[in-house]
């Protein structure tokens, strides 16, 4: 799961792209403006975006509900931008979901 804010968009793309093809990537991108989005260096959008009108930590997390795949064993996280929203899904990934702590990768920005 690669999970940030467009403060962490060019590294998403980055840890996107070093991906196997085969794997199967869940995104959650969230800005407030359309015009904050930014494609990667090939022109393309690969990851899945997504605007409101505002970000507070409980939006984020009742969407990120969404993506959470049922097998989560071998699911590692990339959880990257705001401090108190990472903080937020790390915390609902490790304690609702059970991801392994050695599966979760936070790093909060601008802290």
């Amino acid at each position: 799961m690669l999970i940030g804010d467009i403060t962490s968009l060019s590294h998403l793309y980055e840890l996107n792209r070093g991906l196997a093809i085969r794997k199967n990537v869940r995104s959650f991108i969230y800005a407030e403006h359309n015009d904050d989005l930014f494609a990667d260096i090939d022109h393309s959008f690969p990851l899945d975006c997504h605007v409101m009108d505002s970000v507070p930590p409980e939006t984020v997390l009742e969407n990120i509900k969404q993506m959470v795949p049922v097998n989560i064993d071998n699911t590692i996280s990339y959880n990257l931008g705001h401090p108190a929203i990472c903080m937020a899904i790390h915390t609902q990934l490790k304690n609702e979901y059970a991801v392994s702590i050695r599966n979760l990768r936070t790093k909060p920005f601008w802290k």
